[in-house]
C-alpha cells in the first residue's frame, strides 16, 4: 500500500544518504578514531539498532575501537571481560566470519559452544538480537561490527541486503584510516626531522621544538584535551618556529640586547611560520596555534594582541611550555635558570603572559616527568 511504499522510499533515501556520508568520510583526512565513530553511527542508523560496537581484530588481540552503548557500565564490562584478556578461540571465530550473521537470544543453547561471544554480549547489553557485520580487506577480517537490538524480530531479505551493503563501504573507511594513519606517521617523522634541522641552525636552540612538543602534549593531556587536539598541539609545537629559516641566525647567537630592527624580525616568526603551511589542507587546523603562540594572556603579545580565551587553547599551552623550556636552557646572553627559578618566573607572570589554567597544569605535569629530558642536548621521543 501507499504507506509501505513511502516507508520503503524513505528508508532507501536514508541508506543512500548514509552511504554518501561514509564515502565522504573514506575520502577525507579525518583521524582514524573519528572515521570509525562515523562508520559505527551510520551502521546503527541504517540497521535501526539500539546500540553497537566496532572491534578491531589482530591475531592475538581485540580492540574496542568505537562504541555507542546506552550505559557506560556496558563499555566497562565489555572492555574488562572480552578486550583485556581475549580468548584466542573467540578471535579465530570472528576472523573466519565472511557474511553478515544474525543471532537471537533464544538460540543460545543451540550455538553457545561455537559462537559464545555474541550471546555473552547480548547478556551484557540486555539485548535480544545481535547482527555481526564483518569488515573484509583483502580476504582478511581486521574488524567487525556488533549491532544490538532490544527486541528479536525476523529480518526481511531486503533489510539484510541493506545491512550487508554496509560491510564493503565501512571496510573502505577502515582501510583508508589505516593508510591515513601510516601517512600521518611518516609526516610526523618528516616534520620532526625538519624541525630538528631548523633548531640546529643555532647551538642554543638545538632540539628546542621537540622538547616543547614533548612538554606541551603532556600539559594538553593533563588538561583533558582529546587525542585529536593533542595531536594538533604536538604538530604545532614542532612547526611553531619554522619561520626562523627567513631570519639571520646571527640574531639568535648574539650575546647582546637585540636592536629594535632585530626584534622586528623576531616578531615576524609566528606569522611566517603559519604562512608556510596555510595552503596545506593537512595543517589547516594548526595554523591558529602556530600564529598565536606568542600572544600573551593579558593582550600585550604579538602579532595580533589577542587576549584571554581569544587566543587558541593550543597556543596558550605552547606559550607556557616554550617559555619553561627556554628558561631552563642556556642562551648566549645568560646561563640557564634552575627549575625553581623558571617556575617562579612563570608563576609571577600567570594571568599576565600565561593562562593560569595552563600554568596549573604545568605544575602538575613536571613532578611526573624526568625534567632532564628537557635539558639534555638530545631530546628523546618520550617523557618518562
Amino acid at each position: 500500500n501507499g504507506a509501505n511504499f513511502y516507508e520503503a522510499k524513505q528508508r532507501q533515501s536514508q541508506v543512500i544518504s548514509a552511504l554518501a556520508s561514509l564515502n565522504k568520510a573514506a575520502a577525507s583526512l579525518k583521524d582514524t578514531e573519528e572515521l570509525l565513530n562515523i562508520s559505527l553511527q551510520k551502521a546503527i542508523e541504517i540497521a535501526g539498532s539500539n546500540q553497537g560496537i566496532l572491534l578491531l581484530l589482530s591475531k592475538n588481540t581485540i580492540k574496542l575501537a568505537s562504541s555507542r552503548l546506552k550505559n557506560n557500565q556496558y563499555y566497562d564490562h565489555i572492555n574488562s571481560k572480552f578486550i583485556k584478556n581475549p580468548d584466542p578461540a573467540i578471535i579465530e571465530n570472528l576472523r573466519n566470519i565472511r557474511t553478515c550473521k544474525v543471532f537471537y537470544k533464544q538460540q543460545e543453547q543451540e550455538l553457545l559452544s561455537v559462537f559464545n561471544l555474541p550471546f555473552e554480549l547480548m547478556e551484557v547489553t540486555g539485548s535480544r538480537m545481535v547482527i555481526l557485520i564483518p569488515l573484509i580487506i583483502k580476504d582478511r577480517v581486521p574488524g567487525i561490527i556488533f549491532l544490538f537490538y532490544d527486541n528479536s524480530r525476523k529480518l526481511s531479505n531486503d533489510e539484510l541486503n541493506i545491512i550487508s551493503t554496509l560491510a564493503p563501504e565501512i571496510s573502505v573507511v577502515l582501510y583508508n584510516s589505516k593508510l591515513i594513519n601510516d601517512i600521518k606517521n611518516v609526516t610526523y617523522k618528516t616534520i620532526e626531522s625538519l624541525s630538528s634541522a631548523i633548531d640546529a641552525l643555532s647551538p642554543y636552540t638545538r632540539e628546542h621544538s621537540k622538547k616543547v612538543s614533548l612538554l606541551a602534549t603532556r600539559i594538553a593531556r593533563k588538561m583533558g584535551f582529546n587525542e585529536k587536539a593533542i595531536k594538533e598541539i604536538q604538530y604545532a609545537s614542532l612547526l611553531h618556529d619554522f619561520g626562523k629559516i627567513f631570519i639571520n641566525t646571527e640574531i639568535y647567537d648574539t650575546p647582546r640586547r637585540l636592536s629594535p630592527e632585530e626584534l622586528e624580525e623576531i616578531y615576524k616568526i609566528p606569522t611566517m611560520s603559519s604562512k608556510i603551511f596555510e595552503n596545506v589542507n593537512f595543517f589547516s587546523t594548526i595554523i591558529p596555534i602556530v600564529s598565536q603562540h606568542k600572544e600573551r594572556f593579558d593582550g600585550t603579545g604579538y602579532p595580533s594582541g589577542l587576549k584571554g580565551d581569544k587566543i587558541h587553547p593550543g597556543a596558550r599551552i605552547i606559550s607556557v611550555a616554550e617559555s619553561y623550556v627556554a628558561m631552563i636552557s642556556p642562551r648566549p646572553f645568560r646561563e640557564p635558570l634552575s627549575h625553581d627559578e623558571a617556575i617562579n618566573e612563570i608563576l609571577k607572570n600567570s594571568g599576565k603572559q600565561f593562562d593560569p589554567e595552563v600554568v596549573d597544569a604545568l605544575l602538575k605535569v613536571l613532578p611526573e616527568i624526568n625534567t632532564q629530558t628537557l635539558t639534555s642536548e638530545k631530546a628523546s621521543g618520550r617523557l618518562s
